[in-house]
């Protein structure tokens, strides 16, 4: 299963290209479940929900992840271990998913795009590309130097 998730917030243009990707056969085989937040559209082409108190169980059961490009979403697919591509929602406030991106991909090595009309040019290096769980090392160095201290 493909799991699609977009947090709390709305993200029609991921949902709505993950619809058009599904329609045109690119994940041929696989389910697609999206859950789309406080989005308006609702795919017409696979499952979806709004919310879940607990995604977590989705994320255990997906074989592939794309997730909008927040920080929980993204590094739940990195402790996880699980295959994803994180999609930055650039239309929220001073771009920020774009720099946290940015910064922890060269940190961790994952596969991110800024336009969800990407992902299809990224999904088959995602697929098979290993990511280093080095999550918590990373939290562990940003705690000292938030609290000043080794």
């Amino acid at each position: 299963m493909i799991f699609v998730t977009v947090g709390t917030y709305s993200f029609d243009r991921l949902i709505m290209h993950i619809d058009k990707l599904i329609e045109n056969g690119f994940f041929s085989g696989d389910n697609v479940l999206c859950q789309i937040g406080s989005g308006e559209f609702e795919p017409k082409n696979c499952q979806f929900f709004r919310y879940d108190k607990d995604l977590s169980r989705y994320y255990d059961d997906a074989e592939f992840i794309i997730c909008h490009g927040g920080t929980g979403s993204t590094t739940d697919c990195i402790r996880k271990n699980k295959k994803f591509i994180s999609v930055a929602n650039v239309e929220l406030a001073d771009n920020h998913q774009v720099e946290f991106l940015n910064a922890l991909s060269k940190e961790v090595g994952f596969c991110w795009v800024d336009d969800p009309n990407n992902i299809q040019l990224i999904y088959d290096k995602a697929k098979y590309q290993k990511v280093e769980n080095n999550i918590n090392v990373i939290f562990d160095d940003l705690n000292c130097f938030i609290n000043g201290s080794k």
